[in-house]
Parts: structure tokens; C-alpha cells; sequence
């Protein structure tokens, strides 16, 4: 990628994100890394919400905190971006509102597969990203993920509410769609990989090719 980059690594939790990223780090030392979701902001959040019933009112406040928190990241990254650096995140505004409209839809019923992410242009500038990198997992593989993290400890990972498996099915399938409609209609590189079968170094590798990350 031969000019300031903007690398999104999408999908849900349990998916394998946190992996890939610090794998990315691992190899591409000059690759600034951001995981919003990692951010003790992020975390207090979700630790505080991990009993509450997803209503109209908890996804509004949901989404106003993450597009805050996300207005701060983008300021500090800028300035690496803007000296021609990569950065390799795993939050944009493109997450935030997949995420929030996914459990809109739950809400409202919506639960078909004909998803329809259109509410960007076909202008890629209004993606606020240069390549999406999607990750994805059958939903049985992302339970156990989870189900581990909830037996070494982390309570964060309770399988209830926006971290239900039923949100989080739907929530992929969301992604799934958004991929194929940016592939459809932008020129941005997307590239999806399913966790339960390639693993990090192949991941790894299939993302250096396709971005041309020769660090």
C-alpha cells in the first residue's frame, strides 16, 4: 500500500481479531496497531453492561459512547497516517454502525439474510478505511472460544445480551453482507478468512500479499 493506510480487521467477538492484530505486530514492527474495544474505556463499558437487556435506549447510548471513543482514536492515529504510515485497527465508524444496526434489526424483527449495507456510497473515501480484512468463524466455533474465555476468568465474555450468540450470529451474517456490498461497489481490497480453519501465519501471509506489506 503505497500511500497512508487504513487497514480494518471486522467481525465479532470471539471471531479471532485480537489474535490477528497482535500477530500483524509481531511481523510489521512499523504497523501502528489499535484495538478500541481493548481501551480501559471499552472495557469498564462493557463490564458495566453486561446485565442490560438491549433495548432502543441502550443501543442509542451504546453507539453515542463508541462513536466518542472512536472520534479519539481517529486523532491519534491521524497524525501516523498522515506521515504515510499503516495502521492495522479493529475499530472504525464502519464498525460501530454495522454493530448497532445489526441489533436494530433483532429488535425490529429483522432477522432475514438479505441485509442490505446501504447506506454508504460507492465512494471509498466514505468508508474511512483503505482494506477491510473480515474474519469469520462458524457460530459453534465462536461459543467454545467464549466459553473458554468465561472458564479462565474473563467475565467480560458472558454469552448473554449483546453478546449473545443469537446477536452474534446476526451480527456476522451482518458483516458477511457489508463485505460483499463494499466488494460489489467500491475498489477496496476486502478479505475474508474463516478462523476455524486458517490459522494466524496463513492469515498473515494472505493479508501481506494482497496489501503489499513488504516491511
Amino acid at each position: 500500500m503505497e500511500k497512508e493506510s487504513l487497514i480494518l480487521v471486522g467481525g465479532v467477538d470471539g471471531v479471532g481479531k485480537t489474535t490477528i492484530l497482535n500477530t500483524l505486530r509481531d511481523n510489521y514492527r512499523s504497523l501502528v496497531i489499535s484495538e478500541p474495544t481493548g481501551t480501559p474505556e471499552s472495557k469498564q463499558f462493557k463490564n458495566r453492561n453486561l446485565e442490560t437487556l438491549i433495548t432502543d435506549e441502550f443501543i442509542d447510548e451504546r453507539e453515542i459512547f463508541y462513536k466518542t471513543l472512536q472520534g479519539y482514536i481517529d486523532i491519534n492515529l491521524r497524525s501516523h497516517l498522515d506521515q504515510g504510515g499503516t495502521v492495522a485497527t479493529s475499530g472504525s465508524r464502519l464498525v460501530t454502525l454495522v454493530s448497532h444496526n445489526a441489533m436494530r434489526r433483532i429488535l425490529g424483527q429483522e432477522v432475514d439474510q438479505s441485509y442490505s449495507f446501504k447506506i454508504f456510497s460507492s465512494a471509498e473515501d466514505s468508508l474511512d478505511i483503505d482494506a477491510l480484512v473480515l474474519l469469520c468463524a462458524p457460530i459453534e466455533t465462536i461459543a467454545n472460544r467464549l466459553h473458554r474465555r468465561l472458564d479462565n476468568g474473563d467475565i467480560s465474555e458472558k454469552i448473554w445480551g449483546f453478546n449473545s450468540l443469537y446477536f452474534l450470529e446476526h451480527y456476522q451474517n451482518a458483516w458477511v453482507n457489508t463485505a460483499k456490498y463494499i466488494q460489489e461497489t467500491t475498489h477496496l481490497p476486502v478479505l475474508t478468512f474463516d478462523t476455524s480453519i486458517d490459522n494466524p501465519e496463513v492469515i498473515i501471509k494472505g493479508i501481506a500479499k494482497a496489501l503489499n506489506l513488504n516491511y
